[in-house]
């Protein structure tokens, strides 16, 4: 059995039923494991008591099934959610509402993952962000290290732009970025693509310079035919890394 650092708290304790349980009564157990954001196989593992529970699954399963989260992790308490009860020392318990659902693709040995992460909606409006425009992102490259390194969860702001009736993703093709910043850069070679994170900032002189910040390389781009060659897909807004 595998043990994970983030995993649920005494997990042998019928956790694998009430998982099931829960799963069972969302409708079927691949929308049940797209709710807890992991892979059908990994919701059968823990079913099965083949792999601890990481926490944040259970906790987003939970919420899908209308389940107290003490419920399903221990066994213990009202099976059903409380909503808008008072904590002890005063406020109340988070709302679903109080929360954005943002989408994350990852590749991973068993395809393409889809994950969900919570984000305070109320925190999006005071950046001025929408939420249908975000995406989550993990990193793989170090060329941004030690800001931005191999793992680190990205919260993406994608651009868009319509061409030929299309509505297609990132600015059009040497469109200068709107501000300063860390951006998903799409950069257009002869035969084919090639992504990139790069930190952006506008050149006083006109033109746009390219800093990959791991070799402190900065690349001064000011020609025509050096910004066409460049498309900014995403700003990155916020990053989150593991301990």
């Amino acid at each position: 059995m595998s043990y994970d650092s983030n995993s649920v708290p005494n997990a042998e304790n019928g956790i694998g039923t009430r998982i099931a349980e829960v799963a069972d009564g969302i409708g079927n157990r691949k929308n049940a494991a797209e709710a807890a954001g992991v892979s059908l196989s990994t919701l059968n593992r823990w079913i099965m008591g083949e792999s601890v529970p990481v926490f944040a699954g259970v906790a987003r399963l939970a919420q899908a099934g209308g389940v107290s989260l003490d419920w399903i992790a221990t066994g213990r308490g009202e099976r059903t959610a409380m909503r808008n009860q008072p904590h002890e020392a005063g406020g109340y318990r988070q709302e679903a509402d109080d929360f954005v659902y943002i989408e994350e693709m990852a590749s991973t040995e068993e395809g393409v993952l889809s994950r969900r992460h919570a984000v305070r909606r109320d925190w999006l409006a005071a950046q001025g962000l929408e939420p249908s425009r975000l995406s989550f992102l993990e990193t793989r490259e170090d060329a941004m290290a030690p800001t931005i390194q191999p793992g680190d969860l990205l919260l993406c702001e994608t651009y868009q732009h319509r061409t030929e009736g299309q509505i297609k993703t990132g600015l059009t093709p040497g469109e200068l970025p709107p501000q300063d910043g860390i951006y998903i850069v799409r950069f257009i070679l002869d035969n084919a693509t090639n992504s990139a994170i790069r930190r952006l900032r506008l050149d006083m002189a006109g033109g746009l310079i390219s800093i990959m910040e791991a070799e402190d390389h900065h690349i001064h781009l000011s020609e025509a035919k050096q910004l066409e060659r460049i498309q900014i897909v995403a700003r990155v807004v916020a990053s989150w890394r593991s301990l």
